[in-house]
């Protein structure tokens, strides 16, 4: 079995301040919330779902080319059992009838680096690509993300890792094509998102911005030590304690 070929080693800089998740899940309680949104690759709209509730994203865009309903079967699934007699897209507006209504989420069919393209620079703070996961695909959409996303904003890759299956006669270019943006652009990895067959995500954020919650937390961490070896902190301790005390006992529920 030929192995695929190596992607750039990141430099440590760019992973100062990196934290691993548990899952993905774990990624959305961290994300800005009633942010401006794109999930690009939303496939039948469960992440979508979890998007909307956990972020309640102000603007929602959903990119896709909305042609699964033309595989044989989907997810070990027979095509018919997920789609019926309806289309990938339709099935997908369905889902989410209402917030389209509202105008809170806009979906857009095509090629993902294409529609990203439309969209206004700098318009989006979290950016989510799990499209098509071919180098020069992912390049595109990495680049497209780049001009679309906020200063400090979050862009996260999904799939990160080098192929599908074992033996797989193709391999994914997400991790080639992610590494090289980080290089390129000075981007650094903020979180990684395992998964149990490691189909992992990565957030990358614009390494000022992660230089920026590194040295807070360092600041806060230095703060709270020094507190801590005061007088002040001992003295003060019996009072802290009936405050929090006092507190459980009037809290509601």
């Amino acid at each position: 079995m030929t192995l695929p070929p190596e992607a750039l080693r990141i430099p440590d800089h760019l992973l100062r301040g990196s934290t691993v998740l548990a899952g993905r899940d774990a990624i959305l309680p961290l994300l800005p919330k009633r942010a401006a949104f794109a999930e690009i690759g939303v496939g039948t709209g469960g992440f979508t779902r979890q998007v909307l509730q956990v972020c309640a994203p102000e603007q929602f865009v959903a990119i896709d080319e909305f042609r699964l309903h033309e595989l044989p079967e989907l997810w070990g699934q027979p095509r018919d059992a997920v789609f019926g007699d309806g289309t990938h897209l339709e099935l997908y507006r369905a889902a989410f009838a209402e917030a389209i209504a509202a105008g809170r989420m806009r979906v857009l069919e095509g090629d993902s680096a294409d529609r990203l393209e439309r969209l206004d620079d700098a318009s989006l703070d979290v950016i989510y690509i799990d499209a098509d996961h071919r180098y020069e695909a992912v390049r595109r959409d990495l680049a497209a993300a780049r001009r679309k996303i906020r200063a400090e904003g979050w862009i996260i890759v999904n799939d990160y890792l080098m192929v599908a299956e074992l033996g797989a006669t193709h391999s994914y270019g997400v991790v080639h094509a992610t590494n090289e943006f980080m290089l390129e652009h000075d981007w650094g990895m903020q979180y990684l998102a395992l998964q149990t067959r490691m189909f992992c995500d990565v957030v990358l954020r614009p390494r000022h911005a992660m230089c920026d919650d590194a040295a807070e937390t360092s600041a806060l961490r230095e703060e709270v030590a020094l507190l801590r070896r005061s007088t002040s902190w001992r003295i003060t301790r019996p009072l802290r304690a009936a405050g929090r005390l006092l507190k459980r006992r009037i809290s509601p529920g």
